[in-house]
């Protein structure tokens, strides 16, 4: 068994995680290189430009959203594959607790951004029943966002800010989680001091552009925010070039 777990690492370190995956045999390879797959695209792909947060946040982008979709998609696939060995692997006796546990966590935050991403309340309804059970288990504050973006999307609105705002409150999440929350309790129209605060707080370029966008996006009239989104864009050195046209 540790020989075997030697050699799955040594091809970890040795190719790319798609590669090590796809070269992966036994059901304990499979698992191992899997959940190694799963962590760069819905970590390290998923953060890259702010790419699937822009898309489920943002303001209309087609390329952006294709790119996200393409993310999450490859995600549930290697998921359903992982799933699979881990029932073998369940059904010869052997031990799967851990990596069943971490795989449910990573399946239901793929599972919500693809629903955030479809608008699919019927998507949206599944994925918060299998998160809300598990989603205080993500010490990143992922899973409990992502659970409030699913309930935003079937329109329970107090049951997505409550959610959003524990994460926010939360000192131990990672930034861009708490900036995702964020984004999702701005409201410019209904609450311009909270949004200016919001944006005063906001210090590296990233999370004023994920904020000046969903800002936008979830205004009537985006037009009117141009100014103030524009000074706060200037202030950390960015272009508005960076934001998708206001459509």
């Amino acid at each position: 068994m540790m020989q075997c777990v030697i050699m799955v690492v040594s091809t970890l370190l040795a190719t790319s995680p798609r590669a090590a995956f796809d070269r992966a045999v036994t059901d304990e390879g499979r698992v191992a290189t899997g959940m190694v797959l799963l962590d760069d695209l819905l970590a390290r792909q998923w953060s890259e430009g702010v790419c699937v947060d822009g898309a489920m946040l943002g303001l209309r982008d087609p390329d952006r959203t294709a790119r996200a979709m393409s993310i999450v998609r490859e995600a549930l696939a290697v998921s359903a594959e992982i799933e699979t060995a881990i029932h073998r692997q369940a059904a010869a006796g052997e031990s799967v607790t851990a990596a069943g546990d971490r795989w449910r966590l990573m399946h239901g935050v793929a599972s919500a951004a693809d629903a955030v991403l479809r608008d699919d309340a019927s998507l949206a309804a599944d994925a918060a029943e299998w998160l809300g059970p598990i989603a205080g288990r993500d010490e990143t504050g992922r899973g409990r966002r992502m659970l409030a973006m699913t309930h935003r999307t079937l329109d329970r609105h107090g049951l997505a800010s409550s959610l959003a705002g524990e994460v926010v409150r939360d000192d131990s999440v990672a930034p861009l989680e708490r900036a995702a929350a964020m984004a999702l309790l701005v409201r410019p129209d209904t609450d311009p001091a909270g949004f200016h605060a919001a944006m005063a707080q906001a210090d590296d370029a990233w999370e004023v552009c994920l904020l000046a966008e969903s800002a936008a996006a979830a205004s009537d009239q985006p037009l009117r925010w141009i100014g103030p989104l524009r000074r706060e864009l200037h202030r950390v050195h960015v272009s508005d070039a960076a934001l998708p046209p206001a459509k």
